[in-house]
């Protein structure tokens, strides 16, 4: 068992010192000069590897054993933020519920207040699970701590737009809009905004702003404008894409 958030940091405090003089690898002279600090490289490659390691089950949704590898690189790195959270991820993927997620994420944000990515994970864990107005405030820190994220902007305006309130999403939307002019994604968003909100000509004229924005449009993209145009009443234009 690991322990609790304090021991993880004094853990993690430990670990940035190194070893001392001496304690290189096994088979080695002790007290040889350079040593300490190459057997702490060698450490940090493997703590790296496991956190890699990690990424990797997860992409390929082994969620069982991306748990094994993060939980072996915070022992020698209790502090970890990429880690912490990655095994908040790994944990709630693997159906081990809310609640071992959140342990993960707290702890990254006790141990890393000053990061964004804590407060996005909370806020994106909490959208999971269709908790939207819960989920809101955590998207809001992370904004606060990095005004340039266009992400937080993106969620809070998806959060607004599933909790009912096409009007206040449509503000959110704009918002990130008008400091990023050129995020499709988020013209993208803001046409189904519109959509909802029964603003047809705002809508097609959004999706539209999309699709130019981008080389290639993704099918996902052409689905929406095909959507937005059937409902629309321009059947013509929607069987175009």
């Amino acid at each position: 068992q690991r322990g609790q958030q304090g021991q993880r940091g004094q853990q993690g405090q430990q670990g940035q010192q190194g070893q001392q003089p001496g304690q290189g690898q096994p088979g080695q002279g002790q007290g040889q000069p350079g040593e300490g600090q190459w057997g702490e490289q060698q450490r940090g490659q493997q703590e790296g590897l496991r956190r890699q390691l990690g990424d990797l089950m997860r992409a390929e949704n082994r969620w069982q054993e991306a748990q094994a590898a993060y939980q072996q690189a915070l022992q020698r790195d209790p502090g970890n933020l990429s880690v912490l959270l990655g095994l908040g991820w790994a944990s709630y993927e693997n159906g081990d519920g809310l609640d071992a997620a959140v342990v993960e994420f707290q702890e990254a944000i006790a141990l890393h207040p000053e990061s964004m990515y804590g407060y996005f994970a909370m806020g994106s864990v909490l959208e999971r699970e269709n908790r939207f107005l819960e989920a809101a405030p955590w998207f809001e820190r992370a904004l606060e701590l990095d005004p340039e994220c266009r992400w937080c902007y993106i969620h809070l305006a998806d959060n607004a737009l599933r909790a009912g309130d096409p009007s206040l999403a449509i503000e959110s939307y704009r918002e990130v809009l008008s400091r990023f002019p050129d995020f499709a994604y988020g013209y993208h968003e803001i046409a189904w905004a519109y959509r909802l909100d029964n603003q047809p000509q705002y809508a097609i004229a959004s999706i539209e702003q999309a699709i130019d924005l981008v080389d290639a449009p993704e099918p996902w993209l052409l689905l929406r404008a095909a959507a937005i145009y059937e409902w629309a009443g321009k059947p013509e234009e929607a069987i175009s894409f």
